[in-house]
């Protein structure tokens, strides 16, 4: 079907609210890499789960446990339904789950690239559609209620063009598909799907169904170095966006707020001098901005419900110091993580309001990445997720696998690919539940707070995570 989707996007890795770059086989190749000297003694080292609760030297002595001891292997995880299995010789693969679907798509050695439509709960198949790619890859599959989206590398290797598949949620069927060029960022929103274009400075928004404009804007004297949705706090769901809100942040620090279904200005907020490669986010009517260079940086907050919003710099630090990341961390507070030269990371917890910082603690090494929900604070570093309590005491800390929210108040632990054991871990006091083993996977895998969705080098199988 042709499209109105010129230069659509390919998409920029630092956008948080856009379709990421990094391709499924990238992504599984760092895992390997992280995990790789671990995979042997995984069940060993999930089972010595560092518990410290408050305890000032627990820490310390969990970390003399021989881990050369292995447990007794634990049972298969549980599956709820026969595997799926795949046609072929698998090359890659990625799930998502969204509006209770899970939906995969692999690619083969000749290929094709399958995607299909499953019931998490049950494991039963909705439906399924081929894709063939001549000579390109699979990069990512994503979704929201409107529309599933599949995007390829068009030439294997080569992420300058891409295809860009709409299937229909419902049956597969293709709404439309695109060649993408250029560097543009596509924002996938409930009411319509919004392209913007650094390079070109243009933005437009296109109805799902059909992929024709509805609305465009052309280039500024004062150009958009960010285009974005505005999120919950504490909603992990990729691409969920609360609100008809579409935010632009203009070089010059306007934060523009627009009606994401027709373009249409509402009003403008003074935001600071964002980094225009920096962090830069919109969170429950609240834009965050990094700001500075090489002198240090600054973290502003500015209002967005009127033009005279409020801005003012929350947290700052001087040369020598990185915003490796932040996250609300409980009701108006924001939790900064810090890196320094030499890999020292620290992770603060300041007040909004009074922009008082009401602790400071030591963060893992290298520490890149952090989230937060009920008040905990989830910070991965290099070889060690740690999770901190609302009060920032190092509650448990685990080897660099998969860690991920599955609810409020407990965490999901796996092998990043290799095979071991999955476990739950409660937040409030640390306790370890060994839910079973999982075999070598292919891609990193989806869940809800009740199954595990996961593609094997053979099949998409099923299990349960409440036993």
């Amino acid at each position: 079907m042709p499209v109105d989707l010129d230069e659509m996007f390919t998409g920029l890795a630092r956008h948080a609210d856009g379709i990421p770059l990094g391709t499924a086989a990238g992504a599984r190749q760092r895992g390997r890499q992280r995990s790789r000297h671990r995979a042997t003694a995984l069940s060993a080292a999930l089972a010595v789960v560092l518990v410290v609760a408050g305890v000032a030297g627990a820490l310390t002595r969990a970390q003399r446990v021989d881990h050369s001891v292995t447990p007794a292997p634990s049972p298969a995880l549980r599956e709820v339904a026969p595997p799926i299995p795949v046609r072929g010789t698998l090359r890659d693969a990625a799930t998502v789950i969204a509006g209770g679907r899970a939906y995969t798509a692999w690619q083969d050695d000749k290929g094709t690239i399958e995607v299909n439509a499953t019931d998490p709960g049950t494991g039963a198949a909705l439906w399924t559609r081929a894709e063939v790619v001549h000579g390109g890859t699979l990069v990512n599959i994503a979704a929201v209620s409107p529309a599933v989206l599949l995007t390829t590398n068009t030439k294997a290797g080569d992420p300058s063009e891409r295809m860009v598949t709409a299937l229909r949620p419902s049956d597969g069927a293709r709404l439309w598909s695109a060649v993408t060029v250029g560097d543009a960022v596509l924002i996938p929103h409930d009411r319509l799907v919004v392209q913007w274009s650094p390079s070109t400075g243009q933005t437009g928004g296109y109805d799902w169904a059909t992929g024709t404009k509805v609305w465009s804007l052309p280039a500024t004297s004062d150009p958009v170095v960010r285009t974005m949705g505005v999120r919950a706090a504490g909603d992990m769901t990729p691409y969920s966006f609360t609100g008809d809100w579409l935010v632009q942040v203009t070089r010059s620090g306007q934060a523009q707020v627009r009606d994401i279904r027709s373009g249409e200005l509402l009003h403008a907020v003074a935001a600071g001098t964002p980094r225009a490669n920096g962090t830069i986010t919109a969170i429950d009517g609240r834009l965050f901005t990094e700001e500075g260079g090489t002198s240090g940086y600054r973290l502003r907050v500015t209002g967005l419900s009127t033009s005279a919003g409020t801005s003012a710099v929350v947290f700052s630090e001087g040369a020598g110091h990185t915003f490796a990341g932040f996250d609300l961390c409980g009701a108006g507070r924001v939790c900064v993580l810090d890196q320094q030269a030499g890999g020292r990371t620290t992770l603060a917890a300041v007040d909004l309001a009074t922009q008082r910082i009401l602790w400071r603690v030591d963060g893992p090494r290298n520490g890149s990445g952090v989230s937060s929900l009920g008040g905990n604070v989830l910070v991965t570093g290099d070889g060690t997720t740690v999770l901190y309590d609302a009060a920032g005491r190092s509650v448990l800390s685990v080897p660099d696998v998969q860690v991920e929210w599955l609810t409020n108040d407990k965490l999901l632990v796996l092998p990043m690919y290799a095979a071991g054991t999955v476990t739950t871990v409660n937040t409030a006091d640390g306790g370890v539940t060994r839910l079973g083993d999982v075999p070598t996977r292919v891609g990193k895998c989806a869940h809800t707070p009740d199954r595990l969705v996961c593609q094997t080098s053979t099949a998409l199988r099923f299990w349960s995570l409440t036993g």
